[in-house]
């Protein structure tokens, strides 16, 4: 996982790859998938856009 001020943005991998180090075990194509992360409003986590 990749921590940005915005957004996190999180790889994923089939576990035989994982396990087994092939390439051939691998997903193709695989991005990684970007998830926003909260507005944070006078400091207090959890008032998302307040």
């Amino acid at each position: 996982m990749r921590e940005h001020e915005t957004l996190w943005a999180v790889s994923c991998q089939a576990r035989a790859f994982l396990e087994s180090g092939h390439l051939s075990d691998g997903l193709a194509r695989n991005g990684p998938v970007v998830v926003p992360r909260p507005v944070r409003s006078h400091g207090w986590p959890g008032l998302v856009g307040r």
